[in-house]
């Protein structure tokens, strides 16, 4: 993790965090082998001693000043939020079926620690704006999104061939920091040069293509209140 004090003009600063948390096994939605507890003890396992040793040097520092200076966290957590596996996506595609599941990190941050998903702030329905982040490997084109998770799938039900968690945030405190703006970008104009093939969740054959990432990048924008 590495965090800075950005000063935006002489009355308005920012203390931003760019935050990275293991990725083994990130992507375990969809194993049945993995049960709902399985994933929590995962991220209380293997993510939320990172999480709370970064959370430690930004109280310390920061916390006292957020409403002058607003904090920003952001990243890739690997994790899943809780706030998109609710009683209402149960059976839904976008969550292999899962439903209300307490996912221990986006818990830590919201409730214990009073910061906002900026994502969630601006769409807060998971089901009308998934907002999936992982893999960009997989063809997004937005005006199709969701639907396109019906694509290419043999069962008709959950597709390979789009992304399927939203593990990467923005996440602010402070009242002075109102999103206004919030998005995912999975590819430059929906161009795929080669796209990678994968059999049973392995890959096949590599591929190239555009985006210079394998998670989709989220972007927010904020309208600052003096």
């Amino acid at each position: 993790h590495i965090g800075a004090e950005v000063t935006l003009s002489e009355n308005r600063k920012l203390v931003i965090f760019s935050s990275w948390f293991t990725s083994y096994q990130s992507t375990q939605f969809g194993k049945k082998s993995l049960s709902d507890k399985d994933l929590v003890k995962l991220d209380r396992r293997n993510r939320m001693p990172s999480l709370k040793r970064m959370m430690n040097v930004i109280q310390q520092k920061y916390d006292n000043n957020v409403d002058e200076i607003p904090i920003i966290i952001t990243g890739d957590h690997n994790a899943g939020s809780h706030l998109d596996f609710t009683e209402k996506t149960i059976g839904l595609p976008q969550n292999y079926g899962r439903g209300k599941i307490s996912l221990p990190l986006s818990k830590f941050l919201i409730c214990k620690k009073g910061y906002s998903d900026s994502f969630r702030k601006i769409h807060p329905s998971p089901i009308k704006n998934p907002g999936h982040t992982y893999s960009s490997v997989y063809h997004y084109n937005r005006k199709e999104y969701p639907k396109a998770f019906l694509k290419n799938s043999k069962d008709n039900k959950y597709s390979n061939d789009t992304p399927h968690f939203r593990i990467d945030y923005i996440y602010h405190k402070g009242k002075k920091l109102i999103p206004v703006d919030s998005y995912v970008v999975s590819h430059f104009d929906d161009i795929i040069v080669t796209h990678p093939t994968f059999e049973k969740n392995k890959l096949k054959k590599k591929g190239v293509y555009v985006f210079p990432s394998d998670h989709c990048a989220v972007v927010t924008t904020y309208e600052w209140l003096d």
